[in-house]
């Protein structure tokens, strides 16, 4: 996937975004006043611990940043009693790269999926025995089986309680899209999402199609272009790699962990496989078991960016000729608007100092800390983002590597930050999946997907060693 990484995050418009609608607004207000009423109604109490004036958070994390560690100092300054420390289980010597949605390790066995093993096992075994951290990074913990446990606070009621708490200072429905058993046990500190653009104009309501509605509009499209300008792919990935970003968006129409079934038998996840296998055979993308040669770079019609600030969405159509940028299809439900966090946090409910924890957890989420240069992707603080609008477009417009006039630079952070307000206001899901689960999934299909087994055979592999893992 095409990566667009420029950390400054957002930009632009004196936040004239309210000028999306009155009716829009109105919507705003009905989310936060229902979120409010969500929290009202959680169970679990938050109110018990120490003199949250004197305590020490502790904080386990798989990799520290230089936003928690801002955080930190400027809190403890704040608050002088109360002391945090940060405990990494991944050192410096082990990280290769970490993004939203994925850290690699480096490990002496070269698998590099052991640094990630490493933290949720540690984070296991301390939770499992009622020990563990005040405050625990989940973004890569299978958590909704923590929260089936009750040893995650319904962060929910904690917002309830707290007088100084503005629902409406955040975009809510952030919060909302990851709730589970009706409560609030993880918060995102911030959203990234992923976008569909190409050198194409598709003609199409994003709004409510799937991956089939895409080629197949995309090869419409491209049949009328010509040879000499036609590029060689529909798609920059490869059929794996479609894979395994639809099933990871789609993972609960497979794996029921409260029921603890799992359907990899069905007809819908066989077809998954093959029509994805398709495309590569129809050469709409690339196979993965066939080495990349120099000539297929820049022979996609359509990429997918990773957007993690206002200057990654203009910088596209500042540097490359992209018709349009869409939502990504979504094979789940119509209407679906998925993001990803770079940080995601739970309080442990064994912790004695919940409220000082929240504390912390807030202060994260103040104007100072979201409009925050260090945060890697999009502020959930509203204000923050207005922030960040003007700081961003500022930068953006000094910027002279970009090769276009200020006043044209000014012009596209304008569009983009109507456009990535519009966005934030529709998400409305986070996918979740148990990691452990992904891993099974990821490597089993690779024998499919190299000629090497059948669809049938992987996914009666997938469906064995899945069963046996929901039974543990």
């Amino acid at each position: 996937m095409k990566k667009i990484c420029l950390i400054i995050l957002t930009a632009l418009v004196a936040f004239n975004l309210t000028a999306c609608g009155t009716d829009k607004g109105r919507q705003d207000s009905e989310s936060d006043s229902n979120f409010k009423d969500n929290a009202s109604n959680s169970t679990g109490d938050l109110s018990e611990g120490t003199n949250d004036e004197n305590a020490t958070i502790h904080i386990s994390i798989d990799k520290s940043n230089r936003f928690l560690e801002v955080a930190v100092k400027e809190f403890e300054e704040l608050h002088p009693g109360i002391k945090v420390e940060i405990k990494e289980y991944i050192t410096p010597g082990e990280i290769i790269r970490v993004d939203a949605d994925t850290l690699v390790g480096k490990v002496s066995n070269g698998n590099p999926d052991e640094s990630k093993e490493k933290y949720i096992n540690n984070i296991n075994t301390e939770l499992m025995s009622g020990q563990g951290a005040d405050i625990v990074s989940v973004r890569m913990l299978p958590y909704k089986k923590y929260i089936s446990r009750n040893m995650f606070a319904d962060i929910g009621n904690l917002m309830k309680s707290d007088k100084d708490y503005e629902a409406a200072k955040y975009y809510t429905n952030i919060f909302e899209a990851v709730q589970f058993n009706n409560g609030l046990y993880t918060i995102p500190l911030d959203y990234t999402y992923q976008l569909l653009g190409g050198n194409v104009e598709l003609n199409i309501d994003d709004s409510k199609w799937n991956w089939n509605d895409f080629f197949s509009a995309a090869q419409k499209n491209l049949s009328g272009v010509s040879s000499e300008t036609r590029k060689k792919y529909i798609l920059s990935d490869t059929d794996e790699d479609i894979f395994n970003l639809i099933f990871e968006k789609s993972y609960t129409r497979f794996v029921n962990e409260e029921e603890k079934k799992s359907s990899f038998m069905s007809d819908e996840f066989i077809n998954l496989l093959t029509l994805c296998k398709n495309l590569s055979d129809k050469k709409h993308v690339k196979q993965s078991s066939t080495k990349i040669s120099k000539d297929d770079l820049g022979q996609s019609a359509f990429y997918i960016y990773d957007i993690s600030s206002l200057s990654s969405l203009a910088s596209i159509e500042a540097s490359e000729p992209v018709k349009n940028l869409l939502k990504l299809p979504s094979d789940v439900k119509s209407g679906d608007t998925a993001f990803s966090s770079s940080m995601m946090l739970a309080v442990n409910n064994a912790s004695k100092s919940k409220n000082a924890a929240w504390k912390f957890i807030k202060f994260l989420l103040s104007d100072e800390m979201q409009s925050s240069p260090a945060l890697p992707g999009f502020p959930i603080n509203k204000d923050a983002y207005k922030q960040r609008i003007i700081s961003e477009t500022k930068q953006f417009s000094q910027n002279d590597s970009i090769s276009l006039s200020k006043d044209k630079k000014t012009e596209l952070m304008n569009k983009y930050a109507v456009f990535a307000d519009s966005v934030a206001q529709d998400i409305n899901s986070y996918p979740y999946a148990d990691p452990q689960i992904l891993k099974i999934v990821k490597e089993e299909v690779k024998a499919f997907f190299s000629g090497y087994a059948s669809a049938q055979d992987v996914a009666q592999a997938i469906q064995n060693k899945i069963v046996i893992y929901l039974k543990e």
